[in-house]
């Protein structure tokens, strides 16, 4: 397993104290983000680029528009703007800073393009070859578009042999300020992310699916799309535990109860428990999963496994190199076929709570940081 041995930084004063002592010696890092209307848009930036280094220190920041017309008139909520302001206030106090600003479509035609799009941010390994350290904030980024984006660059980076190139994802965490989110509609239909789905060629048609999804609040339309577009043999969930709400693993299981146990192909033996806090723990058991599945049913020819991220971005990232390890071994191996199914929300806003409310609950922001390739995985 390439992520057996990993380096994970829990909570905010974890990372202070890691890259505190990593920019002690020269850095050049391209620092990735998504200027949203999020709170926790510039907490990761401005801690890591408020620590005293040398080398470079660029930025590129993406803005989300719906369509071509909303990008031309700068249609952007005042949250939006209010932190562009703040981010260029902040950076111009920094030396050796250049930041570029890529807008990001995210519908064309009643449909969403926010993945195919995602995937282009970064077209080329000649945008990383002059860092040593490519930082992928993505507190502010949509998991249809920072999935994608991180397969692009690591598959880049995986591919380069000149010089180690590290790639590093950091995420300010605050669960009850996820609360506070709603979608404000979703997608039609679930859809696999661009760069991660499966190939369904004619010699697979007999192979059995197997669907993994990671449970989270306020997702049942989600669920309910992607399950009706898929046709699995076995269904499993992934529930958080240990997590900060000890009970929210029941409540999620309440929550989607009624989808779950009037499903033929889910069993109760079927719930796997991930640490809500080790993307890493996540990542193991769902490459363990898909293991045991393959050997069940190879009597059949194969498997084919979709995985679905339905919870937080801590767990969406263990999913997410689960998929991209397996896929790698996809060329090699014939009984394996695997993908990542989505349901893109159209647009999000704040369930209304006063500005002190916020502020409190700001107070339980906390930084994760996640070294996914260089240094450290070289043999």
């Amino acid at each position: 397993m390439r992520w057996k041995n990993y380096i994970l930084n829990k909570h905010s004063n974890n990372c202070i104290e890691f890259w505190t002592d990593y920019l002690n010696t020269k850095k050049d890092i391209l620092y990735i983000h998504g200027l949203g209307f999020d709170p926790r848009t510039l907490n990761g930036i401005k801690t890591i680029y408020g620590i005293n280094g040398t080398g470079k220190r660029d930025v590129l920041s993406i803005r989300y528009f719906q369509s071509e017309e909303e990008k031309d008139n700068d249609v952007s909520s005042k949250e939006v703007k209010d932190h562009e302001v703040e981010l260029n206030d902040f950076l111009n106090k920094i030396d050796n800073v250049s930041r570029t600003t890529t807008p990001l479509i995210t519908r064309a035609e009643q449909k969403s393009i926010a993945s195919i799009n995602a995937h282009r941010i970064v077209d080329s390994i000649d945008v990383l070859k002059p860092y040593s350290d490519i930082v992928v904030d993505i507190s502010a980024i949509p998991r249809g578009v920072f999935i994608p984006l991180l397969h692009k660059i690591l598959n880049l980076i995986d591919s380069y042999e000149d010089t180690v190139i590290n790639l590093h994802v950091i995420v300010t965490e605050n669960y009850m300020l996820d609360a506070l989110i709603q979608d404000q509609g979703v997608e039609q239909s679930a859809e696999f992310i661009h760069g991660l789905s499966i190939r369904d060629l004619t010699n697979t048609q007999e192979f059995k699916e197997v669907w993994i999804a990671i449970l989270g609040e306020k997702q049942l339309e989600q669920y309910e799309k992607i399950r009706n577009s898929v046709n699995p043999v076995s269904t499993c969930v992934v529930l958080p535990f240990p997590s900060k709400n000890l009970r929210r693993g029941d409540e999620l299981i309440n929550h989607y109860q009624d989808k779950l146990l009037n499903d033929n192909d889910f069993d109760m033996k079927n719930i796997i428990y991930a640490d809500e806090q080790n993307p890493f723990q996540v990542y193991r058991l769902i490459s363990n999963t898909i293991e045991r599945h393959c050997q069940s049913l190879k009597i059949f020819g194969g498997t084919k496994v979709i995985v679905s991220a339905l919870s937080s971005k801590l767990l969406t990232i263990g999913a997410f190199l689960a998929v991209y390890e397996n896929k790698f071994f996809e060329t090699k191996r014939k009984d394996l076929r695997i993908g990542i199914k989505h349901v893109d929300s159209i647009s999000h806003k704040f369930a209304t709570g006063s500005k002190s409310e916020k502020e409190e609950i700001l107070k339980s922001n906390e930084l994760f940081h996640m070294w996914i390739a260089g240094e450290p995985y070289k043999k």
